[in-house]
């Protein structure tokens, strides 16, 4: 038996579904534009949706990891990030970065740390991206309010034709000091803004 197979279909098929437990409720489409398609759920017990983007590009995994790999490059084309900056590697395939979250008047900026970890698919050529948000490890300024929860992740699965199709899911707890129905209203532009500032960024070699 192939044992190093069955590892690699569980880190790509079955791994998401453990970081994400199945829920009863249902995505439902938000956004079909512009070869981007948006869904979104609420999770129970939560009052911020959770989002997954999905779309297709020309290009292979490994040079969209490059573009993932590069914090300080968030402003350019990651929706709402005013700055952002590497924080540190641990080994070769775990990194931790900062980033300025923008918010609309009359709220104030938030502030995250996370942790993505990077899991590749020697056979198929997949990676996968999955990412937490830390309470710690960075101190934040007191004009801005830290994000403590979040998780999520980048699929990059590869397509025929040099194609790489991504998913890139998300769900954030932006405290309690904001209405769920008002952001919620407006969550979907943030994947939909995020997934064509990267492929605009892989049109034109910005990495």
């Amino acid at each position: 038996m192939n044992y190093r197979f069955l590892l690699s279909l569980f880190i790509l098929v079955l791994l998401p579904g453990v970081i994400f437990p199945q829920s009863k409720t249902d995505w439902k489409l938000a956004k079909q534009k512009n070869g981007i398609t948006v869904y979104l759920r609420l999770l129970p017990g939560n009052k911020f949706k959770e989002y997954k983007a999905i779309t297709i590009v020309s290009t292979t995994p490994d040079k969209i990891l490059r573009i993932l790999e590069k914090p300080n490059k968030y402003p350019e084309w990651m929706s709402n990030i005013k700055t952002a900056r590497l924080v540190k590697w641990q080994g070769d395939s775990v990194y931790y970065t900062w980033s300025q979250v923008a918010m609309p008047w009359p709220f104030h900026d938030r502030d995250q740390v996370s942790r993505s970890q990077i899991v590749k698919n020697s056979i198929s050529g997949g990676i996968l991206i999955k990412i937490r948000l830390l309470p710690g490890l960075v101190s934040h300024k007191n004009s801005m309010i830290r994000i403590k929860k979040g998780v999520g992740y980048w699929l990059l699965q590869p397509e025929p034709g040099g194609k790489t199709k991504i998913v890139f899911q998300f769900f954030t707890d932006l405290g309690t000091h904001l209405p769920g129905w008002l952001i919620n209203m407006f969550i979907v532009k943030s994947p939909y803004q995020t997934l064509t500032g990267l492929k605009k960024m892989i049109q034109t070699n910005s990495f």
